[in-house]
């Protein structure tokens, strides 16, 4: 599984936003949530996020009952509201950052930087021989990668 880190603040802006439609369940936001980032969001990180934006007064959790299963629903609340407003240009710039890190999975970007953090964790323990690969595929991708460095750094 990818290890790349986000915001949870990020995270709690896009339910925010997604709330604003009327009630919601966990399991919509975990699927558009899925759609909008390309992260392997879980239950895990869904549901005590959820419990912390209740705790905080952001949204409200009420009871629901559908075909006969007991649901619980999200809500926003006006303190949702305000702090969603007051977060405008964060809930943009997390738009724009889960808008890149989709876009880095589909190029495999994401697992090549999970492959090299789990190298760079273990290098003491690689072999001369090993080390030499590293270091030839790691000269030859930044050759490649400096052409279409946009930064150029």
């Amino acid at each position: 599984m990818n290890r790349i880190r986000h915001r949870g603040k990020y995270v709690e802006l896009l339910i925010l936003d997604m709330s604003r439609g009327g009630r919601i369940h966990g399991y919509y936001l975990l699927k558009k949530i899925r759609e909008e980032t390309g992260l392997p969001v879980n239950p895990g990180l869904i549901y005590p996020l959820l419990k912390g934006m209740v705790e905080k007064g952001l949204i409200k959790a009420e009871e629901s009952f559908e075909k006969g299963r007991r649901k619980i629903v999200f809500r926003i609340t006006e303190k949702g509201e305000k702090y969603l407003e007051e977060n405008k240009q964060e809930l943009e710039i997390a738009r724009k950052y889960f808008e890149k890190l989709k876009l880095a999975k589909e190029v495999g970007l994401t697992k090549l930087v999970a492959r090299l953090i789990r190298i760079f964790e273990k290098i003491d323990q690689l072999t001369p021989e090993q080390l030499e690969v590293v270091r030839g595929i790691t000269r030859e991708l930044e050759a490649k990668l400096i052409d279409i460095d946009i930064a150029g750094e």
